[in-house]
């Protein structure tokens, strides 16, 4: 009996989506899924999609349509949150089922999606509102602050060459943090 089996237990397929994956297969990715794939919830990823698909970027007057919007963005968001070195890009490619230059040109297309909207997305505080941040900021202990951003981990593939070793973080990985401290001048509030 044994010997007739390959597999002591079921094996479950891993996530691979078809030649002609679309929006409803990623809907159904369980949650745990879709986050681990995507680092972010399907609601934000619903959201991003709802900012950007409309763009110019996506749409050609080809005979030769492009893929989805969502498809482009998904492959993209994946590629953003993977290590950033090459094997990933060859990990999505058999993931989507899409050529190699694919995963580059979808990303390229997101982030110029999301780049247009800087001016509606980004903005410095009022004058109101920096007021309001700095008073929640000095009850903190932190006069004079109008905010701050913590910052984000962007992972290196390699390691710089000069003062490399400094680029490694408390789990010793290649990477550095982008981090921001605003503060505000007296004579400007």
């Amino acid at each position: 009996m044994m010997l007739q089996r390959w597999y002591l237990e079921a094996r479950n397929s891993t996530t691979r989506f078809n030649s002609r994956y679309n929006m409803f297969e990623l809907q159904e990715l369980p949650a745990s899924s879709f986050l681990q794939l995507f680092c972010m919830t399907f609601p934000c990823f619903l959201n991003l999609l709802q900012l950007i698909e409309q763009n110019p970027v996506f749409y050609n007057n080809s005979r030769n349509p492009q893929r989805e919007p969502p498809i482009q963005i998904a492959v993209a968001i994946c590629c953003l949150g993977s290590n950033g070195n090459g094997s990933a890009v060859y990990q999505l490619k058999n993931l989507f089922q899409v050529g190699y230059g694919t995963v580059d040109l979808y990303t390229r297309r997101v982030i110029k999606a999301i780049y247009e909207l800087r001016s509606s997305l980004i903005s410095w505080p009022t004058k109101c509102e920096r007021i309001e941040s700095s008073q929640v900021m000095q009850d903190k202990g932190l006069l004079g602050c109008v905010g701050f951003v913590d910052g984000t981990l962007i992972a290196l593939s390699q390691k710089p060459p000069i003062d490399g070793n400094h680029y490694f973080d408390w789990k010793k990985r290649l990477d550095f943090r982008l981090s921001n401290c605003s503060v505000k001048s007296p004579c400007n509030m």
